[in-house]
C-alpha cells in the first residue's frame, strides 16, 4: 500500500512524513517527537470518543425504531435522518424530538386539582375520626 507523505510543522519546523520511511521518523529531534506523539494521542482519543458516540446513537436510534416500528407516521423514521452521518446533529434531533414528546410539568390546574383533592381527603378523615 502506498501512502502519501504528510507534511507536519511542529514548532515553526516543517516535516514530510511518511509511515513507511523510518529514516524520516528518526530525523525528528525528540522534543519535536514528543509533541506529535502527544497530539497523535489526543487526535487517536477523539477519533475513538466519536466511534463511541456513533455507536451510542446508533443503539439509540434502533431502539426507537424497534420501538416505534408498529406506530404509523412515525416520525421516527424520516429517511433524512437515517442518511445523517454527523452523530453530533443526530444527537441534537434526537434531543429535539425527545423534548418535544415530553409530557409537560407542573401546571397550575394540575396544582390545584391536587390540592382540593388533598383537601377532600383530610375533610373525610376528619369527619370520620
Amino acid at each position: 500500500m502506498n501512502q502519501q507523505d504528510i507534511i507536519v510543522i511542529i514548532n515553526k519546523k516543517p516535516y514530510t512524513l511518511n509511515a513507511s520511511d523510518v529514516e524520516k521518523i528518526r530525523n525528528i529531534p525528540s522534543v519535536d517527537r514528543q509533541q506529535l506523539i502527544v497530539l497523535l494521542e489526543a487526535i487517536k482519543r477523539e477519533e475513538v470518543s466519536t466511534q463511541q458516540m456513533a455507536a451510542k446513537v446508533s443503539a439509540i436510534t434502533s431502539t426507537i425504531s424497534s420501538d416505534t416500528s408498529n406506530v404509523s407516521g412515525s416520525q421516527y423514521m424520516q429517511p433524512e435522518r437515517q442518511a445523517s452521518a454527523d452523530p453530533d446533529a443526530l444527537m441534537a434531533q434526537l434531543i429535539m424530538e425527545d423534548q418535544r414528546n415530553k409530557k409537560p410539568g407542573l401546571t397550575k390546574h394540575s396544582i390545584q386539582k391536587w390540592t382540593a383533592i388533598i383537601a377532600v381527603v383530610v375533610f373525610l378523615l376528619i369527619l370520620f375520626l
